[in-house]
């Protein structure tokens, strides 16, 4: 893996963290406000929100990332006319949003949140030029912008969501603070990228139909992979009763899918890296680009699965100051699993669409999806919430096999397999050791810190997790 996309996958992955910290905040919070009879509400809106905005901002973005790292010369340019494309987009699919909002409640049996979804249809053309603009400095491998701008915009997101709950707003106030948060994040990106996009203007630009053509595929990739995360929330919903149970898994959907939202960053580094060595005709580095980062996020990510899915019950129970949300924990053992999947079909499918293919990873997401809807639905309204959980688990091993298996035709061996397995061992390992005993309280986060250290460091000194570049 060459310097800046070593250095980048760290970066990334630092700020998705905070951004991960943040949205933890927010749904603390929420809980302790809403309570768990009114907290799935919350959830259900920003997810619904955040998964329609995705098909926006990895549509013409990604493809703006994509052109932008073959024609540097053009950043300016290729942003400019990105940004156009995008929020045309946003637009349609906001306003689209806000005329179905009754019947999306409808689904949900949740008619009073009706003005929560139809605010946030705003929220998809206030992140317009934060997901372009950082598109374009990742296109240039400036991922310290990249990340500069994701840590400013999460930032404004926790303080505006937290002070309008605080202030009694309800989900309303919460969707409010997203729109606020996404305004800021377009100037900040706007202030950022400025000085690297100036004099980039170039010539022989990718026109709109081209800019369309990448981005609508990748647009699609996005939207699925949201969805399919996201789904099986729905179906939980739609099969609990009035006890609080959908609560409790909105709760555990929150610690689970933190590790897609960060891990997934892996992706979003790798794509300019293994498309601009594509481009120049070195496929060997490409590959080996692809494995070093595989065997990173190997190992970091799943002794952290290990963590989340053996302190469960204690994490919950500390989060959200109850023990009554400690009965989320049967369903992480399900959601955490698949969340790790999950990340690696996302990462299977950027690497795959850095291969010029994102058309063929949108349509076997899109099978996917259908695959899981049926699952989730079916086996939720047959088990309950589990039933959901259950069926998640199930349609992500499919997604990951499927996308590995078209990822390792184009570019080859790229599963680091060695690390992959040892990285898996360390996870079970600290699965067991912290359902056989944690520390009360918040101390649950130093004992699984300190564990997750120890696993990493093993991992280091046998040679699986490369830290440094390659020649």
């Amino acid at each position: 893996m060459d310097h800046s996309a070593s250095r980048g996958t760290f970066l990334l992955t630092a700020a998705q963290l905070w951004h991960a910290v943040s949205g933890y905040l927010v749904f603390i919070v929420g809980a302790r406000i809403l309570g768990r009879e009114d907290y799935d509400g919350l959830v259900l809106v920003i997810w619904t929100m955040t998964t329609l905005e995705v098909f926006v901002v990895d549509g013409v973005p990604k493809a703006v990332s994509w052109w932008t790292a073959r024609l540097p010369e053009g950043a300016a340019g290729i942003a400019r006319r990105g940004l156009v494309l995008t929020l045309g987009l946003a637009c349609a699919v906001g306003g689209a949003l806000a005329l179905a909002a009754p019947l999306v409640v409808a689904t949900w049996g949740e008619p009073d949140l009706a003005t929560s979804v139809r605010l946030s249809a705003l929220d998809l053309v206030a992140f317009v030029a934060f997901a372009v603009l950082t598109q374009s400095v990742n296109g240039l491998r400036r991922y310290g912008a990249q990340a500069s701008i994701w840590f400013l915009y999460s930032t404004a997101k926790v303080l505006g969501i937290l002070g309008l709950l605080r202030m009694g707003w309800g989900v309303e106030g919460a969707v409010l603070g997203y729109v606020i948060a996404s305004v800021l994040g377009s100037l900040a990106a706007a202030v950022i990228s400025a000085p690297h996009l100036v004099g980039r203007r170039g010539r022989d630009l990718p026109d709109r139909s081209r800019l369309l053509r990448f981005g609508l595929p990748n647009g699609t990739l996005g939207l699925c992979l949201m969805a399919l995360v996201n789904v099986d929330l729905w179906a939980a919903k739609r099969a609990s009763g009035d006890d609080g149970t959908a609560g409790d898994y909105a709760g555990a959907s929150m610690l689970a899918r933190a590790l897609f939202f960060v891990f997934k960053a892996f992706g979003d580094a790798l794509f300019p890296a293994v498309a601009g060595a594509l481009a120049r005709g070195q496929a060997s580095q490409a590959r080996s680009i692809s494995r070093r980062g595989l065997a990173q996020l190997c190992c970091l990510m799943l002794p952290v699965c290990g963590c989340a899915t053996g302190a469960a019950q204690a994490v919950l129970e500390t989060l959200f100051g109850s023990a009554e949300w400690g009965a989320g924990a049967v369903y992480i053992r399900w959601l955490a699993p698949s969340s790790v999947l999950w990340v690696f079909t996302a990462v299977f499918a950027a690497l795959v669409a850095a291969a010029a293919r994102p058309g063929r990873a949108a349509g076997l997401l899109t099978v996917v999806l259908v695959m899981e809807t049926v699952l989730v639905f079916q086996w939720a309204a047959a088990s309950g919430p589990q039933g959901a959980a259950m069926g998640s688990l199930t349609a992500a091993a499919a997604g990951c096999l499927l996308m590995g298996t078209v990822s390792w035709r184009l570019l080859g061996a790229v599963v680091p397999w060695s690390a992959m397995a040892c990285a898996a061992c360390a996870g079970l390992i600290l699965d067991r050791a912290l359902t056989l005993w944690t520390p009360p309280g918040w101390w649950v986060f130093l004992y699984g810190a300190g564990l997750f250290g120890l696993s990493v460091l093993a991992l280091v000194r046998a040679g699986l997790m490369p830290l440094k570049a390659s020649a």
